[in-house]
């Protein structure tokens, strides 16, 4: 197959990490929102998210995920480290009508962070990450789960409560993300095309309003931008340009509920996220649609 043949599947694919590629460990709002159901004074957290999500292309392509991401925390009053994993069943639907099923694991994901306090009712992070890929790139085959790829990355985030009686929080977070270059390649060995992949940079930003009604109910919304920069391929593949960058936009509203038991502290989150690409207008999501339910337990 030659190169200009072969362009227009690899703009179909090579989007990474964003259109056919998707993952859990990385949602930067699942993460912030699971590291505020540590409580104060115990030190680790476990947590549990199920999730569904469905995601319709441009392309007319159809992608259906159910999963489980577990995470673990322990954090101090000025530090923390975390640890994220999880598995998802990837259905998928081709243009063509081709029907994709499977199993695949996300990459695992260690962060960790320091917090300051620059004054009162204010609060400051700054984080690192490191994610290691569970298996090989395999968007060139299709949809598939987990990015594939190594990557490092900073994050600053912080909060600011407005009212100290009724506690109101405006929360913020800034996030880049670089995955390192990989060989990519087809499953079947009658495709023997080999090619260095670079994702590039992905960045996110984040505003959210958290309320707090008494000890037990917290409601928290907000908005999320996800875009990447520096996509690039070699060997160059016609029509394929110097990067694919692509720009998405979340909305999302959660539901975080406190329960106290007898020498236990844990926690309910349900969490719904609407959220399409700005562009590729030609590939990118049409919509997304995702259901978080958490189960945390801190001891």
């Amino acid at each position: 197959m030659n190169r200009s043949t072969l362009a227009p599947i690899l703009l179909a694919f090579l989007f990474i990490p964003s259109a056919y590629s998707f993952y859990a460990v990385y949602n930067l709002r699942i993460s912030q929102l699971t590291r505020r159901q540590a409580s104060a004074g115990i030190p680790s957290l476990i947590t549990s998210n199920i999730f569904q999500q469905w995601y319709a292309f441009r392309d007319t392509s159809k992608v259906n995920l159910t999963g489980l991401l577990l995470s673990y925390i322990y954090s101090q009053p000025s530090w923390y480290i975390k640890l994220d994993a999880a598995g998802a069943h990837v259905h998928s639907i081709s243009p063509d009508c081709t029907e994709f099923k499977g199993n695949q694991s996300d990459d695992f994901l260690l962060s960790g962070g320091y917090g300051i306090q620059p004054r009162k009712g204010s609060r400051m992070t700054f984080s690192g990450y490191f994610g290691i890929p569970t298996h090989r790139d395999t968007a060139l085959d299709g949809a598939e789960f987990g990015t594939g790829h190594y990557s490092i990355g900073t994050q600053i985030d912080g909060s600011q409560t407005y009212n100290i009686h009724k506690p109101h929080f405006v929360l913020w977070a800034i996030r880049s993300l670089y995955f390192f270059p990989r060989t990519i390649g087809f499953a079947d060995s009658s495709r023997p095309e080999r090619y260095k992949l670079s994702p590039g940079n992905v960045m996110d930003i984040y505003i959210a309003h958290q309320s707090n009604w008494g000890t037990f109910h917290r409601i928290e919304f907000g908005y999320d931008c996800t875009f990447s920069l520096g996509t690039k391929i070699y060997p160059y593949i016609d029509n394929f340009g110097t990067g694919l960058p692509f720009v998405r936009n979340t909305y999302f509203v959660s539901y975080i509920r406190n329960i106290h038991s007898v020498g236990k502290q844990s926690s309910l989150l349900f969490t719904l996220t609407y959220g399409a690409d700005a562009r590729p207008r030609l590939l990118g999501r049409k919509y997304g649609v995702s259901l978080f339910i958490s189960w945390a337990v801190n001891f």
